[in-house]
């Protein structure tokens, strides 16, 4: 329909399980489509489960990966060495609450590397192959050219393997 009427270019998915995805572009090569081009799933340091099936998918399927929410609502923002200013719904307070372990380790990490949170857990994410973009909103031009710095840092194999230290990924 859309795509031969040329209304899209394009299509992707989003929040789709690989096997599913898999059976998308079988569908597709079957009637000589294109197929999905890029699959929106979740993938942070907090959160790295597309470890598991949804990047070796769009690896082997040559699509690309783009990751909504990256700092998790802000909270790999955020330098939990410090008072924590900014406004923070219940449910984003109980999730730092629990992840304060792994927050203060992060923050001391990010202390020593000279670097914001945000833009560490950025640019781990960015350095991702099968990641081809990230969904940020940032609350100000301010923020934004901040946020900027994340694709300008390369992190050191020493570094990423402190980070899976501290964020161990799924098993």
């Amino acid at each position: 329909g859309l795509v031969r009427s040329g209304q899209l270019d394009y299509v992707g998915s989003s929040n789709s399980m690989a096997l599913d995805v898999m059976k998308a572009q079988e569908a597709a090569r079957n009637r000589n489509f294109m197929g999905l081009v890029s699959e929106q799933a979740r993938y942070d340091l907090l959160g790295r489960l597309a470890e598991l099936e949804m990047i070796p998918t769009v690896r082997d399927q040559g699509m690309g990966l783009t990751i909504f929410s990256p700092l998790v609502r802000g909270l790999l923002g955020v330098n939990v060495l410090e008072p924590i200013e900014r406004p923070m719904s219940d449910q984003a307070k109980r999730q730092l609450e629990r992840c304060r372990p792994q927050l203060t380790q992060f923050s001391e990490l990010c202390r020593d590397l000279g670097e914001k949170e945000a833009n560490v857990a950025l640019a781990w994410t960015l350095s991702c192959d099968a990641v081809a973009s990230v969904i940020i909103g940032p609350t100000s031009v301010g923020d934004l050219t901040e946020l900027m710095r994340a694709v300008e840092i390369a992190l050191s194999a020493e570094t990423m393997e402190r980070l899976d230290e501290i964020f161990p990924g799924p098993k």
